[in-house]
């Protein structure tokens, strides 16, 4: 039910070679059409050469050029894509950053506005505990370590389609397309009992790490922000409960704006 999951942008991929010989069977169209027409009063002979000409070029000489131009505009497609991807990532564990996260929850709930009430998902928010006791006692490189773990941890877990980010310097967030309450608790759960598992070692010892997670389900109609705020809560009660556990929201009722 639960893999890996990559949040990327995608564009339409043509092949080079593909296009070369498009363009070049196109120019040798409208070459041997154009000739066709000037030489035809020429005879028939002289036609014929002409069209020979004609296909050649296009060959020999449009081809080679063709197909340089469009792999530089590939390679240049490419980095954009790269750009666009990176710009998009937290630089130390990979996921979504904050802006990029916001993006993508404000584009799937609006489209699930649009589609009424039959849009339903859920949000959690993680939140690693203790964790400046991490950083203070063995330093901010295994801290950086850890918040690595952790965040593979997340992706190993959710579903393919869903959306991880990092919102904060140790809180996660992670929106479930398509989910139910049930679907969101057992995805909390197992977030939860995956990073306790995780094996984290500082200064030669195993350090136990653990997250707490606040999740909100939704049906219909729902607001980023509104959702946001419920979640938040639910991890509050997390923290407060003790820490290392899981408070899911059931069917929020949320507004609009």
């Amino acid at each position: 039910m639960f893999s890996s999951v990559s949040d990327h942008r995608e564009t339409p991929r043509t092949g080079t070679v593909t296009l070369t010989v498009l363009a070049t069977l196109v120019s040798m169209g409208l070459a041997v059409g154009y000739t066709y027409l000037v030489f035809r009063v020429n005879g028939t002979e002289i036609v014929a050469k002409a069209l020979v000409s004609t296909i050649i070029v296009p060959v020999f000489a449009g081809a080679p050029l063709y197909f340089m131009v469009f792999r530089r505009l590939r390679a240049l497609a490419d980095s954009n894509v790269a750009l666009s991807v990176a710009a998009d990532r937290d630089g130390l564990t990979a996921c979504l950053n904050r802006s990029a996260f916001r993006r993508i929850a404000d584009k799937v709930l609006t489209k699930d506005r649009r589609k009424g009430a039959s849009g339903a998902g859920a949000l959690l928010i993680i939140d690693v505990d203790h964790f400046k006791h991490v950083n203070d006692r063995f330093g901010h490189m295994r801290g950086d370590r850890a918040l690595k773990l952790i965040a593979d941890c997340v992706r190993q877990t959710v579903r393919e389609g869903d959306s991880v980010g990092r919102i904060g310097g140790e809180e996660f967030a992670v929106l479930l397309r398509d989910a139910d309450y049930r679907t969101a608790a057992i995805v909390a759960e197992r977030i939860r009992k995956n990073v306790a598992e995780a094996k984290f070692f500082a200064s030669g010892h195993r350090v136990e790490l653990s997250v707490s997670v606040g999740g909100a389900v939704y049906e219909g109609q729902a607001a980023f922000h509104t959702l946001f705020e419920v979640a938040d809560a639910k991890l509050y009660d997390a923290k407060h409960a003790g820490r290392d556990t899981v408070r899911i929201g059931n069917h929020v009722a949320l507004a609009t704006t």
